[in-house]
């Protein structure tokens, strides 16, 4: 399982935060302030550095410059993502120039958290199991995979409900932008969002579409018909 390391002072969001990488499969060392977050990732290599820019102590970019300044600190080569309030270009333009690899705007999603993951770290072990291979016939994967999703979620069923039920609502209109347009820039960002979305809920077979579409330039007729009926039999099941 890969090891997230998080910096984030704010109690919520760090509650939030390490809630979220858990149900993705990631394990987590949360820290209060730069200094203690920078001394673990000088001993202890991390898959990727999470790190709040208003950090009591040493902020987000001292912190990792101290964690990226020797060769031989564990985490020297991690990527990193920076955590700010600040929305403006510019802010993010300097964070960018000071290191991180990527920066997100509090509050934060879940799916898009993870899709900054998956670019900065690649899949983390609890998403698309047995999906990897996209020549298998997605009829063999049911539409919901109950026991993975109830593993993912610490067995809390009313969660699963919750997460479920948001991904429906979201469906139709994914659905509807995907088959208008699948090879847009828009389609394959929605695609990316979609799939750690499926994986949050155990969503087997969509999931397995999605990958098939990610995977081809333009995507395969067959593949985008197929999710459409996928996505027309989630719809019309009710999830408790």
């Amino acid at each position: 399982m890969k090891r997230a390391l998080l910096a984030e002072d704010d109690p919520v969001s760090r509650s939030f935060l390490c809630e979220a990488l858990a149900l993705s499969g990631w394990e987590v060392d949360a820290f209060e302030c730069g200094e203690t977050a920078a001394d673990a990732a000088i001993a202890r290599a991390y898959a990727v550095l999470i790190l709040d820019l208003n950090l009591p102590g040493e902020d987000g970019i001292a912190t990792l410059r101290r964690i990226r300044n020797r060769d031989d600190h564990a985490s020297a080569d991690a990527p990193a993502l920076a955590l700010t309030a600040d929305d403006r270009h510019e802010q993010h333009q300097h964070l960018r120039r000071a290191g991180f690899d990527a920066v997100a705007t509090k509050p934060l999603t879940m799916a898009r958290l993870d899709v900054l993951l998956l670019d900065l770290a690649g899949p983390s072990p609890g998403r698309d199991a047995g999906v990897d291979d996209v020549s298998q016939d997605p009829a063999t994967l049911p539409l919901w995979d109950d026991a993975s999703a109830l593993a993912a979620v610490g067995g809390q069923a009313d969660i699963l409900a919750t997460l479920r039920r948001l991904l429906l609502g979201d469906l139709p209109g994914q659905r509807n932008l995907v088959l208008a347009a699948p090879d847009s820039p828009q389609a394959r960002e929605t695609l990316h969002r979609l799939r750690a979305a499926c994986g949050f809920c155990g969503a087997a077979r969509l999931a397995h579409l999605v990958r098939v579409l990610e995977s081809r330039s333009p995507p395969p007729a067959e593949a985008l018909a197929q999710f459409a009926r996928t996505v027309e039999a989630m719809l019309s099941t009710h999830v408790e």
